[in-house]
């Protein structure tokens, strides 16, 4: 379908919606719109069932009422949309992103195409075949649903593994048999929902309203282990929570030259023994970072900076000292530090090999059994004492 196929239908929906005699309900079962931009689109009782959406637009889109029966919808973004009352049985919502839909009343209970006949897939030499039904539990798993209003809302079987529903509202929902492993309920409302046999291992549940809410036995006491395990790891998770955070921002900062996302400024940052493997910290500023014992194996560390950070007394006056970054006994195995600045850090015992330090500054650097096999030292000077 192309985009201006989809214009004409779009303008022969809205005319269908203003109850013109020329009009004609939407109907795109079946079809792959994937990717496809339907932001703020009038989309009000149209019919997706088993259509592909994967990776489409339709943030802020009038979807009330839609028939959504298991349609593809992996990686949508539904920012804002509003889908009150729509089908969304047995639809596949993975990554998707809905921070702040409305979805009061949504059904989105388990469903299957039963018709596959009507599903046509193309082989590799473009031949058509039969699709096998799809459809089943509506799966959200990884999806973005922050602050999203689904009061009421029909969720009974959703798979919400690692679901970020945090502050939104779930009054009255059915969620029996629904499995919220690892979601994140903070601030939730879920007074008077219905959460028999609903799966919470290790569910976020702080400052979550719970009144009137149907919680079985079990559930009860699995909240209460999450919630009593949150409170003892509370710091710890927190500090993991924060930085995770970070790190996706400063990545889209590297990937986006700087016109999204957010620099990494860990100045100071206590990461002893971080498992950082593969980590983007390209340009990141490190100064006086302690990542000792840290595992930084095929990080990104080109043109970060890691050298010595000023130390600041109680009034937050600058005392003339330093304090140098510690990176000893770190693992940096084929990490890639071209152009880093790791003045005066101390590096011993850190294992550098494979690594690229290509242009990288190492003067005054404490060294002493760090390995450098096989590292890259164009145009990098590093004590004798290295072997």
């Amino acid at each position: 379908m192309t985009p201006y196929e989809l214009e004409t239908l779009l303008a022969g929906h809205r005319a269908w919606l203003s109850g013109e005699l020329d009009g004609k309900r939407l109907d795109l079962s079946s079809a792959d719109i994937e990717g496809f931009d339907l932001t703020m689109a009038e989309l009000r009782k149209a019919k997706f069932t088993g259509c592909k959406l994967t990776y489409a637009v339709l943030a802020g889109a009038d979807l009330r009422d839609a028939d959504m029966f298991a349609s593809s919808l992996e990686g949508a973004d539904l920012t804002r949309a509003d889908l009150s009352s729509a089908n969304l049985r047995g639809t596949c919502l993975r990554f998707a992103k809905m921070n702040d839909a409305r979805m009061v009343g949504t059904d989105m209970r388990p469903g299957s195409l039963i018709n596959a006949a009507r599903i046509l897939e193309k082989t590799v030499d473009g031949s058509a075949k039969t699709a096998m039904p799809t459809g089943n539990r509506t799966d959200c798993t990884e999806a973005r649903l922050a602050g999203v209003d689904a009061q009421n809302s029909k969720l009974a079987g959703v798979i919400f593994h690692l679901v970020d529903l945090s502050n939104a509202n779930l009054s009255g929902a059915d969620l029996r048999r629904a499995d919220l492993t690892k979601a994140n309920l903070q601030g939730a409302n879920l007074a008077r929902a219905d959460l028999t046999d609903a799966i919470l291992d290790d569910v976020k549940l702080d400052n979550a309203k719970l009144d009137g809410a149907i919680i079985t036995a079990e559930n009860i006491r699995a909240a209460i282990e999450a919630r009593g395990k949150q409170e003892e790891d509370k710091e710890e998770l927190s500090q993991k929570d924060q930085l995770l955070r970070l790190l996706s921002q400063h990545k889209r900062w590297v990937i986006t030259g700087g016109r999204e996302g957010v620099r990494a400024l860990l100045v100071d940052a206590d990461l002893n023994g971080y498992d950082l493997r593969k980590s983007v910290l390209a340009g990141a500023d490190l100064r006086g970072a302690n990542l000792m014992r840290a595992n930084l194996t095929r990080a990104i560390l080109c043109d970060a900076i890691i050298d010595a950070v000023q130390v600041k007394g109680p009034n937050g006056k600058p005392t003339g000292s330093t304090w140098p970054a510690n990176l000893a006994a770190a693992i940096l195995v084929e990490a890639d530090l071209s152009r880093a600045d790791l003045r005066g850090a101390n590096l011993m015992g850190t294992n550098f090999s494979g690594a690229k330090l290509i242009g990288a500054r190492l003067a005054d650097t404490k060294i002493d059994n760090t390995d450098f096999d096989g590292a890259d030292l164009t145009d990098c000077r590093i004590p004798t004492t290295a072997r």
